[in-house]
């Protein structure tokens, strides 16, 4: 079980360090996978971009 608090002294929580935390230790179980790992994974991030599935502050 991984933990993580979310209190803030804001009226609404936040939950960017429970997300850093879990994209850190993500990150650290993909540095010694197979090439093939990585390649999968930068093939996903390239299929989301090309379908823009994230959120864009830039304005047009």
């Amino acid at each position: 079980m991984l933990l993580a608090t979310n209190r803030s002294p804001l009226f609404i929580e936040s939950y960017v360090g429970t997300t850093v935390l879990s994209e850190a230790l993500l990150g650290f179980f993909t540095i010694n996978q197979p090439k093939d790992t990585i390649t999968r994974i930068e093939r996903i991030e390239a299929d989301r971009l090309r379908m823009n599935e994230y959120w864009n502050n830039k304005k047009v």
